[in-house]
C-alpha cells in the first residue's frame, strides 16, 4: 500500500508539472525568450531555408556615416553565392558561448550544412570574459539549453547562472590582469597587463610640451587591456570554440571560423610592434589549432587599414563599407574553394 501511495503521489506531481509546462510554453515562454534570448528568433527565421548560417555580433551590421553600401558582411557574402543561401544570426556583444548554444538548437531536419562563426580576438581577453554584459548573456544562454522550458524558467528565477555583481567581476578582472603572465621572446619591462597598463597610464604618451597626451593614453591603455595577453589552454573562450568545433563535427556541419580584422596600423603607431606581436602570435595559435582538413579559419587580422575603422577612441571591429567588403571578399574566396571541391 505504501508503494502504491508513493506512486500515486509521483503521478500527481508529474501530471501537475506536465500541465504547468504546457501552460507556460503556451502563454509565457515566447515572452521570456523575447526579453532574455531574442537572438533565438533570428535562428528560427532562417534555419529552414538556408544552406549556411553566419553567426555574428556588431562587427557584422555596424556601418559608417558616409557608407553608400549599407550591406552587412554576411549580406555581402551571401550576394557572392546565388546558388548557396547564407542566412544571418546576429546581435551586438555576442561571443562563442552563445554561438555554440545556438548551433546546438539547429534542428537535425534543417538544410543547414555549414556555419560561419565570428571569431573576435578581443573576446579571449579577461576584459571581455569579465564584462558586466556577461550576466545578461548567461541569462540568455540558460534559456537556450535543451531542457523543459518550465525548468529553465525556474532556474532563471533562482538566478542559477553566472550572475555576479559588477564589483565581483571587476575584482576578478584585476586579479586576472595581475595573474595571467605574458611570455616574451625578448626583453620587455612588463609580464602582465596590470603593470603594463599602470605604467602607460601614468604619462606613457606625452605632448611636445611634456604634458600627458590623454587621448593617446586612453586609447593605448584600452588596447593593452584588449590585446595584451597570451591565449592559454584554460581560456574559457577557447573552450567555447573547441565546443563549437566538436558539435559541428558530431553533426557533420562544415565549420568556418571568421577571425576579424583589428586596427593593426593604429596599434603599431602607439605601441611599436610589441602589442601587435602578441596579437599575431595569438592569431597563429588559433590557426594552428583550428586550421585543418575539417575546419577552416579565415584570417582577416591584418586585412583592413586604419582609415576603414569607424571607431577611433576605442578598439572595435567596426568597419566602413570598404572594410566590410574586404572581409566579405576574403571569406568568399575561402568558401568558393570549399564549395568547388568535388
Amino acid at each position: 500500500m505504501k508503494l502504491q501511495y508513493y506512486i500515486a503521489r509521483f503521478l500527481i506531481v508529474l501530471a501537475a508539472f506536465v500541465l504547468m509546462q504546457v501552460l507556460y510554453t503556451r502563454f509565457f515562454w515566447e515572452e521570456d525568450l523575447k526579453e532574455h534570448a531574442d537572438i533565438l528568433e533570428n535562428l528560427v527565421l532562417v534555419q529552414d531555408s538556408v544552406d549556411a548560417v553566419y553567426f555574428g555580433e556588431s562587427s557584422n551590421f555596424t556601418i559608417g556615416k558616409t557608407d553608400q553600401d549599407a550591406r552587412s558582411i554576411s549580406e555581402m557574402l551571401d550576394d557572392e553565392f546565388p546558388n548557396f543561401k547564407i542566412g544571418t544570426v546576429e546581435k551586438g556583444a555576442q561571443h562563442a558561448r552563445i554561438y555554440h548554444s545556438l548551433i546546438k538548437k539547429i534542428p537535425a531536419s534543417s538544410p543547414v550544412k555549414m556555419v560561419i562563426v565570428t571569431m573576435n580576438l578581443r573576446s579571449f581577453s579577461a576584459d571581455w570574459i569579465n564584462s558586466e554584459l556577461e550576466s545578461n548573456l548567461m541569462k540568455a544562454d540558460l534559456l537556450l539549453q535543451d531542457r523543459p522550458e518550465l525548468v529553465s524558467r525556474l532556474l532563471l528565477t533562482l538566478n542559477f547562472y553566472d550572475n555576479k555583481r559588477g564589483s565581483e567581476r571587476l575584482k576578478d578582472l584585476h586579479a586576472a590582469w595581475k595573474k595571467d603572465k605574458i611570455s616574451w621572446p625578448y626583453e620587455f619591462p612588463y609580464d602582465n597587463i596590470y603593470d603594463w597598463d599602470v605604467a602607460k597610464g601614468n604619462g606613457g604618451w606625452l605632448l611636445e610640451d611634456g604634458s600627458w597626451d590623454m587621448p593617446k593614453i586612453q586609447l593605448g591603455t584600452q588596447e593593452i587591456k584588449q590585446f595584451g595577453f597570451d591565449i592559454k589552454e584554460d581560456n574559457p573562450r577557447l573552450k567555447d570554440f573547441d565546443a563549437i568545433a566538436k558539435t559541428c563535427e558530431e553533426r557533420n556541419i562544415k565549420l568556418i571560423f571568421n577571425l576579424l580584422a583589428e586596427n593593426i596600423d593604429a596599434i603599431d603607431a602607439l605601441h611599436g610592434k610589441d602589442l601587435s606581436f602578441l596579437m599575431k602570435r595569438n592569431r597563429d595559435f588559433l590557426k594552428a589549432r583550428y586550421q585543418n582538413n575539417e575546419l577552416v579559419l579565415v584570417d582577416n587580422l591584418e586585412l583592413v587599414r586604419e582609415v576603414h575603422f569607424i571607431d577611433k577612441d576605442f578598439p572595435t571591429e567596426h568597419y566602413d563599407e570598404i572594410g566590410r567588403k574586404r572581409i566579405a571578399k576574403n571569406l568568399a574566396d575561402s568558401l568558393k574553394k570549399i564549395l568547388l571541391k568535388p
